[in-house]
């Protein structure tokens, strides 16, 4: 059993060395070849087109669900955009209705002693007027 343990430990490091300056090479490779401008200048090229692919297949992808009445991942932010929208709204109304509902559960306040009452104020003036 201690002989398969050590040959298996042996080959595991060996493929270890081997991983190792495999990976060293690559990346001398790979400095070198960035190095050289034009090397860079098609890669950066290759990523833009790339990605002006990507955005063609994307915008063709969302026509061909739009014709087949099928939402689009646009379609689907929309809705959480207005849904965040409405839900802002509900937390205001709920908070405007608590305040109102405060207001009318508070007891009126108490009249100060010698003032008369407004509003009997307002009906005698009401009264008078109409003499």
């Amino acid at each position: 059993m201690a002989s398969k343990s050590s040959a298996a430990d042996e080959l595991r490091s060996a493929v270890g060395g081997i991983l190792e300056r495999g990976e060293e090479v690559v990346g001398v490779f790979l400095d070198e070849l960035l190095e050289n401008l034009h090397v860079r200048d098609e890669i950066s090229k290759t990523v833009r087109r790339a990605a002006g692919a990507r955005k063609r297949v994307e915008g063709n992808i969302e026509s061909i669900l739009t014709l087949l009445s099928v939402p689009t991942r646009s379609d689907y932010k929309h809705l959480l955009r207005r849904i965040d929208e409405l839900q802002g709204s509900l937390v205001n109304i709920n908070m405007k209705l608590d305040r109102l509902l405060a207001e009318r559960a508070a007891p009126p306040p108490l009249p100060t002693p010698g003032a008369k009452p407004v509003a009997r104020r307002a009906a005698k003036r009401v009264a008078s007027r109409s003499r």
